[in-house]
């Protein structure tokens, strides 16, 4: 009876051994502890348990999410990383219209000289006129000035669309009204910059060339009223204008205000060949002068350059919650091999922009564990703007973006993985291409994004999968092995993940400490080779022992905790990078278990 109790205990020690290089621990399914023949030779300075394997254990048995919201497996079972960045608020950027106030405007009259010689030529017509050589007078008739403050995000206009009301009326003198009672022509020449949409005028026999600024009116009878009523809809800052007749535009330097300056001239020309039959000289007081009104000019939409404020700031944050244990510690390094994070920005404004900034992750105490810059990308006017920033372009789809952009850095952000990542954005409108917009209006740009990567190592990339196997002591509490004497397991492990495995443990107490390796030691001999392609399994021999360092310290034993880094490389050498990790395809097989007992073990159950 007393040798089936020492078998028993001595038997829950090897197994847990055993168990140990599986990286399973108690929940493993796999593992099938009836397997093992429990019949052990007794005698000698050496047990050893029967021969044993496991079934394949796939990485889904052993690796738990913990509800991650940032690690899913996808439906062909490779582990993915992926993240939203929060709403952010849109931008508002805005130009406002502009006010252009009149400074001065002047009306003149100019005389209409007929030489007295042309009624000793007339000639008495049909309709009690005489006819006469045809005869041109005119000359300037209005000048004005209008100036106004633009904002400083105005930096070039080549044409404004504009509102304001014009009224040139012209007025003649009694004595011209008699003696001329009709004009054959009366052309008003207004500056080409002002582009006229006439509304109502005094003849409706009249023609307007807004390339010249010239109105003509046909057979005009001086007796009526004569006038132009319009809208000014356009200004042409493209125009060439003359010493008197010019529109400017000076943008301010700084946060000034710039300006814009309008001076111009109206003159009117007459060409007339009748005059009254009764008369017998040519009058001396025959004037004609212009009266011209015009409002406040606003301008409500431009064509030029524009740099309105994008005021993006932070483009959303990403929280991340429920880390999987296997991504955490100080000995893991999470270098994704191509980690993107795809920005898509939707902007209304006809002006095209730029967008950089920086990523910043951030620990739970918001303090910054790792920041990375982005550079200049271009945002297009009016359009969804896609882009992709990643490590290496060639790997992703370009024609799902509009740019992309390699940034090497990149996988510092989840290097560790932190509690927020943020993504810092200086916008800017790009004030070097022309562009046509409303002024006064509010326009809106939103950003968004997101962040993803398979769970694919590049160089120096490193997690960690750590478990506890407990509850010996109850075992093997009265145990203690001869000196001299350890526990040996020994097999060969078939791994398929394109992954190094390096196994190290330690045994701890019944208050889950560790125990010191100066009291019990846990040796393993070497690293477990990877798989270079995720398919072809590779093959280790492994073993591991177990020793007493101190006499009586196996009754102190509750359990081992061991640590599997997961690494991309061998020390360094011989890296595997680019191999997405599966779930259900990546599985680690130990074949040829074999556990033993070198020397003895002292046993007192009394």
């Amino acid at each position: 009876m007393k040798s089936d109790i020492n078998k028993s205990k001595m038997l829950v020690c090897l197994l847990s051994c055993g168990m140990l290089t599986l990286g399973t621990g108690c929940t493993d399914n796999d593992f099938d502890l009836s397997k093992i023949d429990t019949t052990i030779g007794i005698g000698g300075d050496e047990l050893t348990l029967p021969t044993n394997s496991t079934e394949n254990i796939m990485l889904d048995d052993v690796l738990e999410l913990n509800n991650s919201d940032l690690v899913y497996i996808a439906e062909n079972g490779d582990y993915m990383f992926k993240k939203e960045g929060d709403d952010c608020a849109p931008a508002h950027p805005l130009v406002d219209k502009v006010d252009v106030s009149q400074t001065n405007i002047k009306n003149l009259k100019i005389e209409v000289t007929v030489p007295s010689s042309v009624l000793l030529s007339a000639r008495k017509s049909p309709n009690r006129l005489k006819k006469i050589d045809e005869v041109k007078s005119g000359g300037k008739v209005a000048e004005f000035e209008y100036v106004g403050k633009t904002p400083k995000e105005i930096k070039e206009i080549t044409s404004a669309g504009v509102s304001a009301d014009v009224v040139i009326n012209i007025n003649l003198t009694d004595e011209l009204k008699q003696f001329i009672p009709t004009f054959k022509t009366l052309t008003m020449q207004i500056p080409s910059y002002m582009h006229l949409n006439v509304t109502s005028c005094s003849e409706k026999n009249y023609s307007y060339d807004k390339n010249t600024g010239k109105i003509t009116l046909s057979n005009v009878k001086t007796a009526s009223p004569i006038y132009i009523k319009g809208m000014i809809d356009v200004l042409d800052f493209k125009t060439k204008g003359t010493s008197t007749s010019k529109l400017t535009f000076k943008p301010g330097v700084g946060n000034a205000d710039g300006t814009v300056d309008m001076k111009g001239e109206i003159e009117t020309s007459i060409v007339f060949d009748d005059v009254n039959a009764t008369a017998g000289t040519v009058p001396t007081n025959m004037y004609l002068s212009a009266k011209m009104t015009m409002g406040k000019i606003t301008i409500n939409s431009a064509k030029g350059k524009f740099d309105p404020e994008i005021d993006l700031g932070d483009l959303g944050n990403i929280e991340i919650n429920d880390v999987p244990d296997f991504l955490t510690g100080d000995d893991v390094h999470v270098n994704l091999y191509n980690p993107v994070l795809e920005l898509e920005i939707n902007s209304d404004i006809a002006i095209a922009g730029t967008l950089k900034g920086n990523i910043v992750a951030k620990d739970k105490n918001n303090k910054t564990i790792a920041q990375v810059a982005i550079p200049t990308m271009n945002i297009k006017p009016n359009a969804t703007t896609r882009i992709c920033i990643c490590k290496y372009p060639d790997e992703v789809n370009k024609s799902k973006y509009d740019e992309v952009k390699k940034v090497d850095n990149l996988s510092d952000i989840l290097a560790t993985i932190p509690k927020t990542i943020q993504f810092e954005a200086d916008a800017n409108a790009d004030a070097t291409k022309e562009a046509e917009i409303k002024l006064g209006h509010q326009y809106t740009i939103t950003p968004k994004y997101n962040v993803s990567a398979p769970l694919a190592f590049d160089a120096g990339a490193q997690i960690t999968y750590r478990d506890t196997l407990d509850g010996w002591n109850d075992d093997i509490k009265d145990c203690e092995l001869a000196e001299g004497s350890y526990i040996e397991l020994k097999s060969d492990i078939e791994n398929k993940l394109p992954a190094y495995l390096k196994l190290s443990s330690n045994a701890i107490d019944v208050d889950g400490n560790e125990i010191a390796k100066e009291l019990i030691e846990v040796k393993v001999s070497n690293m477990i080779e990877a798989s270079t392609d995720g398919t072809t399994a590779k093959t280790t021999p492994v073993t591991i022992t177990i020793s007493e360092k101190k006499k009586g310290m196996l009754k102190k034993v509750d359990g081992l905790t061991f640590k599997i880094e997961v690494a991309a490389d061998d020390n360094g050498n011989n890296h595997i990078v680019g191999k997405t990790i599966n779930a259900y395809n990546h599985t680690i097989t130990a074949k040829n278990i074999k556990v033993k007992l070198v020397g003895k073990i002292i046993a007192d159950f009394n």
